[in-house]
This record gives structure tokens, C-alpha cells and sequence, in this order.
């Protein structure tokens, strides 16, 4: 069977998840793995200043056996005060397919199966720990991996934060 692992990698969250109907995943957290290299958008748990628009980008990798076609990241639940979009579009992805990544310090990297997904939003004006869940979900809207764990944006409303 496929393993679906959760990891930082390239400073990106990465899926990486078999496309089978039943399969015996494993998630695995960043704590249990290496750090990761540049992030190419805010990383969890940054300091950002209120009312600033931000886009937070996850690599995902389908390294199962079916092209992903139609799906893409719904909201499973967000911090009361953040005004983030329910869908997120995900681009359709063939597990064979490279696709070339450039992380914030400029290297490229080649990532089999990946693609880019981004989700824009303007932070809260409320000082505080914001924090949104996404799961993937097919065109007709069915959960996929409901028992996994989901992409997140985490971050810290500061006044404090310097703004660009």
C-alpha cells in the first residue's frame, strides 16, 4: 500500500497520498522529521500585522496511481474572526508529472507529481492566534482522507509585526 505522509519540505507542507478508495496512511508531523528548507510564502506561526493581505502556498504531491482531476481544498474549520475563502482551487495533477519549484532562498527544485496551491486573505484587524484547517474534496464535494490530517495556515496577529 501507498503511505500518505504529512512533511515540510522545500519550506513548503506537503500531502503526499495515495489515490485509493481504502488505504492504511500514515501521517507523520514535522516534529518527526528534518527541518525544512526555505519557505517560498509565510510559514506557520508568523507574526503578521493586522489587515494585511497575505497568500499562504502548500506543495502537494500525488504519488498515487489516478491523475487528480476536479478536486479541490475546503475549509474544515477556521478561528472565529478569520475571514478566509471555504474552497481553495487545486490545479489537475498527474502523479508522473514534474513541475519545477523555487523556494525563497532560489533554488529550484524538480518535484514529481506536485503542484502549487495558494490561498489568499486579508489578516484579522483583532490582535491574536488565527489558524484555518483544509481537506481535500472531490468535484462532486466528497470528503477524501476524511480521517486525516488536513493543510493549515497558522499565524499571529501583532501590531508589533513589520508590514512587506
Amino acid at each position: 500500500m501507498k503511505m500518505r505522509r504529512f512533511f515540510p519540505i522545500l519550506g513548503f507542507l506537503v500531502l503526499s497520498a495515495a489515490c485509493l478508495a481504502q488505504d492504511s496512511s500514515t501521517f507523520f508531523t514535522a516534529k518527526q522529521l528534518p527541518p525544512s528548507g526555505g519557505d517560498i510564502t509565510i510559514p506557520d506561526n508568523m507574526l503578521l500585522p493586522p489587515n494585511t493581505k497575505v497568500t499562504k502556498t502548500w506543495l502537494v504531491v500525488d504519488d498515487g496511481l489516478e491523475e487528480w482531476v476536479g478536486r479541490r481544498l475546503q475549509r474544515q474549520k477556521a478561528t472565529l474572526g478569520l475571514e478566509i475563502p471555504l474552497f481553495v482551487k487545486m490545479p489537475n495533477t498527474s502523479p508522473g508529472k514534474v513541475i519545477k519549484v523555487t523556494t525563497s532562498d532560489h533554488r529550484t527544485h524538480e518535484v514529481k507529481g506536485g503542484c502549487l496551491i495558494s490561498v489568499t486573505f486579508t489578516t484579522p484587524s483583532t490582535e491574536g492566534d488565527y489558524s484555518a484547517t483544509y481537506k481535500m474534496v472531490d468535484k462532486n464535494g466528497t470528503l477524501l482522507f476524511p480521517g486525516k490530517q488536513g493543510v493549515t495556515v497558522n499565524f499571529t496577529v501583532s501590531k508589533k509585526a513589520k508590514a512587506g
